[in-house]
């Protein structure tokens, strides 16, 4: 019997093959499953999300098309305003705060030679791989007016005067809730900066030594340099964390007291689920949206023109 490698030859038979392989529907084939995953959990929700948002719906009964209107409520809506003041402070405390105190404790774990190294490891990212339901309760007993451990400490070592209801103050509730996601966060921040580390030639330290620099030039010299794609992926990560919180400050405060730590994500959840306001929560889950993604593209594009520079 012959093949079809001995009738058609040679360079006929890895021509016929290659075009089989070389079809562009192939690779869309590969890409398909992600894609349609993509589609079904992602880009539907979101164009429902911006068709929502231009609604009056209580989540029962009859749709009623209003355009703009809830975004120009929006943006006359005193609440929302304080919503995004609270998310900016929160910025403060889980983006740039962890991102510092993880490049400190990575840069001093690996420019060191620190005894039992992991285990410091495992200790201080520890608070990320907890649930922040479970945070939130735990920190909410902390500040316990009553029977909390911080006002327990601060009344055994004689200041007794600076206790209070941590989180039933609005001067000190946004603040309190801010540092526990520095707490959660910073363990994140430091592993990355470790992973970087593990990237630098010990040339370069070596370079460094041979000029008589010592840790703080090896860390101004080299270590800051080589981390910068590190510190844009933290930096990007906890930015959007710090405007998607939502767990900690229910679990805490509940936005409260009065609106003091109350968050976008919060008022979205009150709105659709409180308040039945579907068409504005929509409204303002877009708003948030479009201001995370406005603001990771930007850091995106100064990001490229750095190292193109």
């Amino acid at each position: 019997m012959v093949s079809s490698y001995e009738t058609m030859g040679r360079g006929a038979y890895v021509k016929s093959k290659r075009s089989v392989y070389d079809s562009p529907w192939r690779g869309l084939l590969y890409l398909m499953p992600g894609l349609i995953t993509y589609a079904l959990f992602i880009l539907i929700p979101v164009v429902q999300t911006i068709l929502l948002g231009m609604m009056d719906w209580s989540g029962l009964g009859k749709k009623t098309f209003i355009g703009f209107q809830n975004y120009m409520e929006l943006f006359s809506d005193p609440i929302f305003f304080q919503s995004l003041a609270n998310n900016a402070v929160l910025v403060f405390y889980i983006m740039i705060l962890p991102t510092l105190l993880g490049l400190v404790l990575a840069s001093i774990i690996e420019l060191n030679d620190i005894a039992f190294r992991k285990l410091f490891e495992v200790m201080f990212f520890m608070p990320y791989i907890l649930s922040l339901v479970v945070v939130g309760v735990i920190w909410r007993w902390i500040y316990n007016p009553a029977f909390g451990v911080l006002n327990t400490v601060l009344s055994a070592v004689g200041l007794s005067s600076l206790s209070r209801a941590w989180l039933g103050e609005s001067q000190t509730a946004l603040a309190a809730v801010g540092f526990t996601g520095t707490w959660v966060h910073y363990g994140f921040a430091m592993v990355v900066f470790l992973a970087g580390y593990s990237r630098i030639s010990p040339s370069l330290y070596d370079a460094v030594a041979l000029d008589g620099g010592g840790k703080w030039h090896e860390f101004r010299h080299v270590a800051l340099p080589s981390l910068t794609n590190e510190m844009v992926v933290v930096g990007v990560y906890l930015f959007i964390n710090s405007l998607k919180t939502f767990d900690l400050v229910y679990v805490m405060t509940k936005g409260g007291p009065g609106y003091s730590t109350n968050v976008l994500s919060l008022y979205v959840f009150r709105n659709a689920f409180q308040y039945n306001r579907n068409g504005y929560a929509a409204a303002l889950a877009v708003t948030l949206m479009v201001i995370i993604f406005g603001i990771t593209l930007l850091v995106t594009r100064a990001r490229r023109r750095y190292e193109q520079a």
